[in-house]
């Protein structure tokens, strides 16, 4: 399932790949205790505080009525449960602190491991649209081609296109439609993202699951802010992606086994990009 939406041109389209994040691992008993006593199911841990909070008015009640009631068997019993429940709430805030500790370390380590992931991914291109020296409104009828990235013919006259402009100094807008994805229902999304021709990096492709598609070397995932106040106090339960530039774009159809690849690809770096 696809769903537009339009994209950035600023390099830094925010995509639907959000991922949760998970709690920090942990061995032996204290999965059980974080699990069972604790009950913390994810890095929640706003909401884990806060609901420590409602066990102390029944400690108040139970040891306030047990204190007047001290010398009867149910007094007695209250002061010993109003006991339990000081102990156990102690003993939660400690755990808890302790949890939070590990996963304000765990965090980044396992947003490196998932960014380096998203680099290596590919992205489906849709559709490669070339227009003039002026980005047009959308869906306002401006002269454009379209180029099909996996056919050799068109693919080779693009590479001939983009190192022509990047040796006289010209730039032609390009608007490229994007499948990012999956999602976390496996939906993928399409984003429109637009670019000089010569800010992009064109790459003959050298293997089918190049052909065609888009990878962002520099993308990664960053840590969304928790929906509470004083956000920054606390770790994140979930992330998003950030593609940013430079966008390298494979092109041309796999080369067959002793042949090279079409055209050849021009040298140099994506910089950054504002709207035209």
């Amino acid at each position: 399932m696809a769903k537009s939406a339009e994209g950035t041109d600023n390099g830094q389209p925010q995509a639907g790949l959000q991922l949760s994040i998970p709690l920090a691992p942990i061995a032996g008993i204290g999965t059980l205790i974080r699990d069972r006593l604790i009950r913390l199911r994810g890095p929640h841990f706003f909401e884990a505080y806060r609901a420590t909070l409602w066990w102390l008015p029944p400690l108040l009640v139970l040891g306030v009525t047990g204190r007047g009631l001290v010398h009867e068997t149910l007094g007695v019993a209250l002061l010993v449960c109003s006991v339990v429940i000081a102990v156990y709430v102690i003993f939660r805030v400690f755990v808890l602190e302790r949890l939070e500790h590990s996963q304000r370390e765990f965090e980044p380590k396992w947003l490196a491991a998932q960014s380096e992931v998203l680099r290596s991914q590919y992205f489906e291109i849709l559709r490669f649209t070339v227009y003039g020296r002026r980005f047009p409104r959308r869906n306002s009828g401006a002269p454009h081609r379209l180029f099909d990235l996996q056919e050799l013919h068109s693919a080779d006259e693009l590479l001939r296109t983009y190192s022509a402009e990047r040796q006289n100094g010209s730039r032609s807008w390009v608007l490229i439609d994007v499948a990012v994805g999956p999602g976390p229902e496996g939906e993928y999304e399409v984003q429109s993202v637009r670019r000089p021709l010569t800010d992009l990096e064109l790459i003959p492709s050298r293997t089918g699951l190049e052909s065609g598609r888009a990878r962002f070397p520099a993308a990664q995932y960053v840590a969304s802010p928790a929906s509470v106040r004083r956000a920054a106090r606390w770790p994140s339960s979930s992330t998003y992606a950030v593609l940013s530039d430079p966008m390298r774009i494979y092109v041309g159809p796999a080369p067959a086994p002793g042949r090279a690849a079409v055209g050849r690809a021009a040298p140099g770096r994506v910089a950054e990009t504002g709207a035209p």
